[in-house]
């Protein structure tokens, strides 16, 4: 998974968010991409509403707005960004929640919970559901720990689960 977040001119921001997956022993047409990246308008402190692009391995190129909702310290991170996709079916949305306590002097705790849920509004069930979790150490800008991915696809497909070491740089 690869995030950015930027700010490019006093209440405006780019963000992304990219994550890619594939089997271990390489399926072709089982590995996937999906990419958004946003325009934020930052009109409060913790408040924002955005217009982006989301790219799907699946559906193409998808129209987006959101609204992001979000609090945070050195501590806690909580985030919520409810995504419209414009797209007669779909719709999505995205829950963060960190929890980053120091241990040491330049040693902290990290620990990451994110969810995604995709409705489809035509056939009126869930078309997808995703648990990402990391839990690891920071020390200065550097986390390295253990991370999973829990996929929930369309409500007769199976779960896919997906783990393995992590390493995030804070640039």
């Amino acid at each position: 998974m690869f995030s950015m977040n930027k700010t490019i001119d006093g209440n405006f921001r780019f963000i992304n968010s990219t994550s890619a997956a594939a089997y271990y022993d390489y399926l072709k047409g089982k590995t996937e991409m999906v990419s958004t990246s946003s325009i934020v308008y930052q009109f409060h402190k913790n408040i924002g509403i955005s217009g982006g692009m989301q790219y799907h391995f699946a559906k193409g190129f998808i129209p987006n707005i959101a609204m992001h909702f979000s609090h945070g310290n050195p501590t806690w991170l909580i985030a919520l960004t409810p995504y419209y996709n414009f797209m007669p079916w779909n719709s999505l949305e995205a829950a963060i929640a960190e929890f980053k306590p120091a241990l040491a002097d330049n040693l902290r705790l990290f620990t990451r919970l994110q969810g995604f849920y995709s409705y489809d509004l035509k056939k009126d069930e869930r078309e997808r559901g995703i648990i990402n979790f990391r839990l690891g150490l920071t020390m200065k800008k550097y986390t390295v720990g253990f991370g999973g991915v829990i996929d929930y696809y369309r409500p007769t497909a199976n779960e896919i689960q997906n783990y393995g070491g992590f390493v995030r740089v804070e640039i």
